[in-house]
């Protein structure tokens, strides 16, 4: 009898992140449903990545302030939201005329 091959911490990571398909997101889904420790432990750090993914959710949406608005260099405008995502906005442009 052949046991099934403990799931790498790279498949382990990119199965709780749902990033898994076809063949090896069934070899670890068995190798879980096999072992019930691991699979208590791969629970719990679905459970953190999920609670990560909250951490400053809140303020996402919320207006930039006056004072970090003029530390920008922007002017105000109503409702005015920051767009921190990678490759956009000030920091991207900040970080363009700094390459040399």
């Amino acid at each position: 009898m052949i046991l099934p091959r403990l799931p790498s911490d790279e498949q382990i990571q990119a199965f709780v992140d749902g990033q898994l398909d076809g063949r090896d997101l069934a070899a670890v889904t068995a190798y879980l449903l096999d072992h019930p420790e691991v699979a208590c432990e791969v629970e719990t750090l679905r459970r953190q990545n999920d609670a990560l993914k909250q951490i400053g959710h809140e303020v996402l949406n919320e207006p930039i302030p006056e004072r970090l608005r003029v530390v920008l260099g922007r002017p105000g405008r109503s409702g005015e939201t920051a767009d921190f995502r990678a490759g956009t906005g000030w920091v991207a442009a900040r970080s363009r005329s700094w390459s040399v």
